[in-house]
């Protein structure tokens, strides 16, 4: 069922500004415009056209309709001189894509003052007497009002979840940060610590090297002036001797 071709039967001829009345219970935005005999809805972001029929053929149609109706709702059709038939003003729109707004069209027509309401679709007549009629759009007001309070309810428990969803991230990612900036800080410190380590330890084996150097250079002199003396005492003994030899009796003698 997809409320396309739904008619709503007027005993009089009805103005826009009735109808925008009625409608703007339903919807937010509502703009009717007359072309020709018709009218051209936009309802939202739906346009809509309210085809209307006040042809010598509506009477009798509605007497017919009302054949096996209740008899307050055939008095009622009796009366009817013109209707409405309720369609998208484009014809290659898919009905059911606008499935919610022609419904609310049609409930909103049909809830009018005299007005009746018939679905061709399963032949369903929708009459209210009239004092049940002038409170329907109040009622269906009241509904629609309280539908978008829960929506209105639902959107702002959405944002604060949304809010603070973001609002956790951003904690998350700062200790996130935080932890990375400490553990660069402590890889920075262990670098330096090591780097002071192998500074110190190049320092001592340099200082060693040195020392080991000069010991080397003291133990090298040291034998030197060692083997000078000893070299020296030696060479002093056998002049020595050479002297005392010559000096002896024997080599006199020998000398004769």
């Amino acid at each position: 069922m997809s409320y396309s071709g739904t008619q709503v039967y007027f005993p009089s001829d009805i103005s826009a500004a009735v109808l925008a009345a009625a409608l703007v219970e339903h919807f937010e935005s509502v703009t009717i415009e007359a072309t020709g005999d018709d009218y051209r809805v936009t309802l939202d972001d739906r346009v809509l056209r309210l085809a209307r029929d006040a042809g010598a053929h509506v009477p009798e149609e509605a007497v017919w309709l009302g054949r096996a109706a209740p008899v307050a709702t055939q008095e009622a059709l009796a009366r009817m001189k013109l209707r409405f038939e309720i369609v998208p003003d484009d014809p290659r729109v898919d009905p059911d894509d606008i499935y919610n707004t022609l419904l609310m069209t049609f409930e909103a027509l049909r809830a009018l003052p005299g007005a009746i309401g018939h679905d061709p679709f399963d032949g369903s007549l929708f009459h209210q007497p009239a004092s049940t009629a002038k409170t329907a759009p109040a009622t269906q007001a009241a509904k629609m009002k309280a539908t978008k309070k829960k929506t209105a309810s639902k959107k702002t428990a959405t944002k604060k979840k949304t809010a603070t969803k973001k609002t956790a991230t951003k904690k998350t990612a700062t200790k996130k940060t935080t932890a990375s900036k400490k553990t660069a800080t402590k890889k920075t410190t262990a670098s330096k610590k090591t780097a002071s380590k192998k500074t110190a330890t190049k320092k001592t084996t340099a200082s060693k090297k040195t020392a080991t150097k000069k010991t080397t250079k003291k133990t090298t002199q040291k034998t030197t002036k060692k083997t000078t003396k000893k070299t020296t005492k030696k060479t002093t003994k056998k002049t020595a001797s050479k002297k005392t030899t010559k000096t002896t009796p024997a080599n006199k003698r020998r000398a004769r």
